[in-house]
């Protein structure tokens, strides 16, 4: 069995400038953004592969893609003298120390909700990036949309009694239809008819939380209903 260090070493191997990989030794932070979020999303459908056919075989594989990107990322950076993967590896540890005081401290957490309640007192109490002025807008735009603006959501109903809830979304989303029909007797222009559609989502999504479904996960499956409607005989 190869072991982390090894592994390591491969990664350098690959990015050695005269006996590298021609491929991997020209990559950089930003060339890889494609590869590490397709690799994530790759993730997350071997946990999908896995829960269907209890084989984790393909599971394995992908978090090992994944772990990939990481480590080459550190690499390039290390090259760079941004930071090591030592680096990596202890601030993600030390953060483990300072968010979990319910673990590693005197503060107890009996169940799932108190422990994210201390995760997110500990995470308040620090200095610097991890002070954030205006949660909803710290939620990363690099998200998808739909979950994305599902989690600006929860965080605008928990920090600014944003109100929500099925009946106004429901209602909202009525208007919107009945305007979208307008605008496309009306023929207005392009920027007009985005901007409708993307209030429907938005409510689509508000009726989506208001029944405890995750937006994202729940069009992903209508797409793999709608590709698999096409495989059937006419």
């Amino acid at each position: 069995m190869y072991e982390f260090d090894e592994f390591r070493s491969v990664i350098k191997a690959l990015r050695n400038p005269e006996t590298g990989c021609p491929w991997d030794r020209v990559q950089t932070h930003e060339t890889l953004i494609p590869c590490l979020i397709e690799e994530t999303y790759e993730v997350i459908e071997g946990i999908r592969i896995w829960q269907d056919s209890a084989d984790a075989e393909n599971f394995c594989e992908e978090l090992g893609d994944l772990l990939l990107q990481v480590v080459m990322q550190s690499q390039i950076a290390s090259e760079e003298g941004l930071f090591t993967l030592d680096d990596v590896i202890h601030n993600v540890c030390d953060k483990m120390y300072r968010r979990h005081p319910h673990v590693f401290g005197d503060v107890v957490a009996n169940d799932a909700d108190s422990a994210l309640a201390s995760w997110e007192q500990a995470k308040g109490k620090e200095k610097g990036k991890d002070k954030i002025e205006n949660p909803v807008d710290a939620v990363p735009v690099s998200f998808p949309a739909l979950y994305r603006y599902q989690k600006m959501l929860k965080k605008a109903v928990k920090h600014f009694a944003y109100e929500a809830g099925l009946e106004k979304a429901t209602s909202k989303l009525q208007e919107l239809t009945d305007e979208v029909k307008k605008a496309d007797a009306d023929a207005y222009d392009t920027s007009k008819k985005q901007k409708l559609v993307a209030e429907m989502l938005k409510q689509v999504v508000e009726i989506s939380a208001a029944l405890d479904v995750n937006a994202e996960d729940a069009l992903k499956e209508a797409c793999a209903s709608f590709g698999k409607s096409f495989n059937e005989p006419a």
